[in-house]
This record gives structure tokens, sequence and C-alpha cells, in this order.
């Protein structure tokens, strides 16, 4: 090899170590970030509001270096709900904790336009800022339709339906009498969903709902 050709392997050898030591600190922080959410779902609170902040910053570091990561947008948007709880319904924190979540959804769809999880993030998140719009009864719909077998995915699709009801257009709500329908004979039981209203007083509007999907009292 002559020299030009040493140099030109001895460049691009340098080039790949920064590439790979780059994309090893993106999974270090976008690991950091995922390890303090998931302690925080097991305990169901955030310890303090500076370990917030260290995660969402880990987080964006990791995005800005890579920039194409559909589970750091989705992780992103998980990150400001929590945020949104923390502060309290019907405050212009929670609108604005909400509205950034919303933005981080969105953009994990655009890279990952399937991914049935987001959707239902969306809906949920939209439901509860009181987004009630079209892009709201669509991702209730894809919810609902992509992951027809995922009970987990249509109880969270049926919650933020329950929570737009009034305005969902018609062709969503049929969706959702099939969903309860199916939701409820897979489990052979309607107590979950049942419970999941009571926790956001929505109990008459389930029993409401329960009843135009048809379903028997021995259900």
């Amino acid at each position: 090899m002559n020299r030009f050709g040493a140099v030109v392997l001895f460049i691009i050898c340098v080039g790949m170590i920064v590439w790979a030591s780059a994309w090893q600190l993106v999974d270090v922080k976008g690991a950091l970030a995922r390890q303090a959410m998931a302690e925080w779902y097991r305990t169901g609170s955030i310890d303090a509001l500076n370990s917030w902040g260290r995660a969402e910053q880990q987080l964006q570091d990791a995005v800005g270096m890579n920039p194409f990561s559909s589970e750091r947008y989705l992780a992103l948007g998980n990150l400001y709900e929590w945020r949104a709880v923390g502060v309290g319904m019907a405050s212009q924190d929670e609108k604005q904790h909400r509205t950034r979540a919303t933005q981080y959804y969105r953009n994990a769809l655009r890279l990952r336009p399937s991914w049935t999880l987001v959707w239902t993030s969306l809906a949920i998140n939209k439901a509860l800022a009181g987004d009630l719009d079209d892009e709201l009864s669509k991702a209730i719909i894809r919810s609902l339709h992509s992951e027809p077998w995922n009970l987990e995915i249509q109880r969270r699709a049926i919650l933020a339906a329950m929570l737009a009801w009034e305005e969902l257009p018609e062709m969503t709500r049929e969706s959702v009498f099939v969903a309860v329908r199916r939701a409820i004979g897979q489990s052979q039981d309607d107590r979950l969903l049942r419970n999941m209203a009571m926790q956001y007083g929505l109990e008459w509007r389930w029993e409401k709902i329960r009843a135009s999907s048809r379903v028997s009292d021995s259900s």
C-alpha cells in the first residue's frame, strides 16, 4: 500500500471510531433517560424536578445526535406527558406540556407511521388536553384497527374515546362499539374498562357506551 492509500485508510478508520463513539454516547444518554422513566413508572411518581430535567436533556442530546430515532421521540412525548400530570389538571402548564408531547408523538409517527403504540399515546394525550379534532379521531381509529388482539392498546384507545365521546364522528363511535365488544369478549370481563372509566369520573359514559355496544349483562 502506498503512502496516499495509508493516509486515506487512516482517515477512514479515525472517522469510523468517531462515528462509533458518537453512537455509543447516543445509546448511553438514551438508556439513562429510559432507566429514569422506568423507575418513575414503577414507583408512580417522579422523585424530583431536576431528575426530570436530566432525563429531558439526555433525550434531547440523543435526538440531536440521531434525529431519525422514533423511539427517542416517543420517549420525549412520554416525558412531557409525565410533566403534564405533575403540574395538575386544567392548568396552563399542563396544556403547554401536552402540546409538546403531541409534537414529539407526531415526530415519531413521521419516522414510523405504522407504530400503533404512538398512535395510542397521541390519542390519550390529545383527549386529556381537550384537543378534540380530526387528528384525535384518526389516532383512535388507527389504534383500534391496527392491533385488535392487543387488549392494552384497545383499552387505552377506548379510554381516549370516552374522554372525547361527544365530539367524535359517528364512524369513530362505531369502531369503538366494535372494540368494546371485542375487548370484553377476549377478557370475558368488563371490570378493567369500568375501573379505568371510574378513575377519570366517566362511569356514566362507560355505561352508555357499553349499552350502545350491545354487550350482554352476563359479560
